[in-house]
């Protein structure tokens, strides 16, 4: 799933209104990074569950970069604060995965993401290796089809639906371009993120489309969910947030 690119911004920092108490604040610092496709709105209800969450936007990708050389330089933009909690959904993960080895986060939470290349859906690889032979043009036309994208995700609410779609509608052919290229050449982690945190939670969606559930690695898999636990099970992901919180923090 993508976000707007920022340039120059470095972070978003979501907050609760002031006036819903039902969190705490908590000295854990938590930051996310979204999915391909999706902004920090993907996030709105760990938000509203757990208090303020630091979101990172996707920056302008520098050419041909990597996935990995591009996570490392979003590793910039995280907060010094500990102890830390990081995480992503969907690509978000990927990132967040490839960046516990620098990063050494005290909590890692990947939410319906891949480790590797090879877990994702044989359509989704045919989408992105037909997108990596046209011209931006071509890509930005593509964006017709988003609504038979953001359907493959899963069982979700319209008006779940229709926030994806104007995530989607906001995310750059060229990001788009340079995704399709670095997910797939991306050398992927495997289960060595593990070694670099204290504690990782791997959640799936048991009917992702997107990034079918491997025969391995899952600690949490939701009947009925799809692409987009964040969303469509909430409840259940601020859970094991907020459980995964108690034990690091």
């Amino acid at each position: 799933m993508c976000s707007d690119v920022h340039s120059g911004d470095k972070h978003f920092i979501i907050f609760l209104h002031v006036a819903m108490t039902s969190s705490p604040t908590h000295p854990c610092s938590i930051v996310l990074f979204p999915g391909l496709g999706a902004d920090h709105r993907l996030f709105a209800p760990q938000v509203e569950s757990l208090g303020p969450i630091t979101v990172i936007p996707w920056s302008e990708p520098r050419g041909r970069e990597s996935l990995r050389g591009y996570a490392h330089r979003l590793a910039e933009q995280i907060p010094a604060t500990r102890p830390l909690i990081l995480g992503g959904a969907s690509l978000g993960g990927m990132i967040a995965a490839e960046l516990a080895s620098r990063v050494r986060p005290d909590g890692l939470i990947l939410i319906g993401t891949a480790t590797h290349p090879s877990q994702i859906a044989a359509s989704a690889r045919a989408l992105a290796s037909a997108s990596r032979l046209l011209p931006l043009a071509a890509i930005d036309r593509m964006r017709s089809i988003a609504p038979s994208v953001v359907r493959s995700l899963g069982p979700m609410t319209p008006e779940q639906r229709r926030q994806l779609l104007e995530m989607a509608d906001a995310c750059p052919a060229s990001f788009l371009s340079w995704a399709a290229r670095a997910i797939f050449s991306w050398e992927g982690v495997e289960e060595t993120y593990r070694m670099h945190t204290r504690a990782a939670v791997r959640i799936h969606g048991a009917v992702d489309r997107i990034i079918p559930p491997p025969g391995e690695g899952i600690d949490i898999l939701l009947p009925r969910v799809g692409h987009v636990p964040s969303f469509t099970a909430a409840a259940q992901v601020n859970e094991v947030i907020a459980d995964l919180r108690r034990r690091v923090c």
